[in-house]
């Protein structure tokens, strides 16, 4: 009987040692799995891997421990389950879609001892109560992700605008954000601790309608995108607090979503000021404020970043402002008037696509070569390379400066 015991033991410490070997595999297929439900599809790759995925794969190393150390699900193994409740929750993820991810996370364990049992020639005894301890443990740790889930839809927790409506005042009025601020940004669904942005959105005239006009602009903020955004009005105006993707140009696509909105029907009366995009907590805080300088001197139906807010700056001071016009951006106009071509156009795009001749040329519908060739003209007539690092930074303040004297719009970008 001892000794058939501890065959057992060995062979379910085998299964396990395979298991946990086989580990690395396991992240495709949970992402796959978790894919074919409508709520987590919704979510942006980042939430999915480093939130969803992460979470499954820490409570299947839970579990391959609580069998190698023949012990019961733990309370902090079910702490683990009830804050990733509160995620999904704020995340919008509802109940039965958050049990079909249990049960996702269950499959797939499933399948992983099978495939274990299979390259260790392990007993079908042994497998069948390795799966029993298996489904145990799915029952525990949903069981008590439900009962999260509805201690938060009775209201027994905090109401999430509520929650919302906290997060963005501290972010607006501290001078330093907490654990707890990150944790519950996390919640929420956005990420303060990883790349994001602020802008704020305001109408000067204080008034009955003015109060409807920005509720209205929250809730056309929020159909943006249905995760990693966040948006209330607060007294500071509406506050939008999105995280940024891996793109390079997501800052600008951010920037492009909100001027869309502004210049949308019946929102013409509002303007938005946008921050630089924040890493850390603290950083989060001076992209608010930054958003907040952005709107300094802006007219109803404007966007403007706080990077353009600078150069605005910078240009509107310097005594050789005209002069840097004349040299260049009036050339080029004047090029272009006489010979029916579009040297400033493309030059302008060249500078909005961050200097890339790949995606000029795609925007224009032209060969890079085409744009190259043009780029070249421009250094003839101006005497200025875009090329040329120098150059091009003088190039890029001449059109920036352009841009303002002609309509402070916000640089562009392609689509798509």
């Amino acid at each position: 009987m001892q000794e058939r015991q501890r065959d057992t033991q060995d062979a379910t410490a085998a299964l396990l040692d395979r298991a946990e070997e086989l580990l690395p595999d396991v992240a495709q297929r949970l992402r796959d799995g978790y894919r074919g439900i409508r709520e987590y599809n919704a979510m942006s790759s980042s939430v999915l891997r480093d939130d969803v995925v992460a979470t499954g794969l820490q409570l299947i190393r839970e579990l391959l421990e609580n069998l190698r150390d023949k012990r019961d699900v733990t309370s902090a193994q079910l702490q683990i389950c009830t804050t990733s409740a509160e995620r999904r929750f704020f995340q919008g993820v509802p109940l039965e879609s958050m049990l079909r991810g249990y049960r996702v996370l269950g499959k797939t364990i499933w399948e992983l001892v099978q495939t274990s049992a299979g390259e260790t020639n392990t007993s079908a005894e042994v497998a069948l109560f390795v799966g029993g301890k298996v489904m145990e443990f799915i029952d525990d740790i949903s069981n008590a992700a439900t009962r999260r889930n509805v201690e938060l839809t009775a209201g027994h927790a905090f109401d999430r605008e509520m929650a919302v409506r906290d997060l963005l005042d501290a972010i607006a009025n501290m001078e330093t954000l907490t654990v707890r601020h990150v944790e519950i940004a996390s919640a929420l669904g956005v990420r303060l601790d990883a790349p994001g942005i602020v802008a704020v959105i305001r109408r000067d005239i204080a008034s009955a309608t003015s109060d409807e006009l920005l509720r209205t602009a929250v809730g056309r903020v929020k159909k943006l995108r249905q995760t990693g955004l966040l948006a209330s009005l607060t007294p500071h105006g509406v506050v939008v607090v999105a995280s940024l993707g891996a793109r390079a140009d997501s800052a600008v696509r951010f920037t492009h979503e909100i001027s869309e909105l502004i210049s949308g029907e019946g929102m013409r009366a509002l303007r938005a000021g946008i921050g630089r995009p924040y890493l850390t907590p603290d950083e989060a805080i001076r992209s608010f404020h930054d958003a907040e300088e952005a709107l300094n001197g802006l007219d109803p139906g404007e966007v403007r970043t706080f990077e353009r807010a600078l150069l605005r700056n910078l240009v509107e001071s310097s005594m050789y402002r005209d002069a840097i016009a004349e040299s260049t951006i009036e050339k080029l106009r004047a090029y272009d008037s006489a010979n029916d071509a579009s040297l400033l156009s493309t030059l302008r795009l060249f500078v909005q696509t961050r200097f890339s001749l790949t995606r000029t040329a795609r925007v224009l519908h032209v060969q890079p070569n085409s744009v190259s060739y043009r780029l070249t003209r421009v250094a003839a007539i101006t005497g200025f390379d875009p090329t040329v690092i120098s150059d091009m930074i003088f190039l890029a303040l001449a059109v920036g400066d352009d841009d303002i004297r002609h309509g402070d719009g916000f640089l562009a970008t392609e689509q798509g």
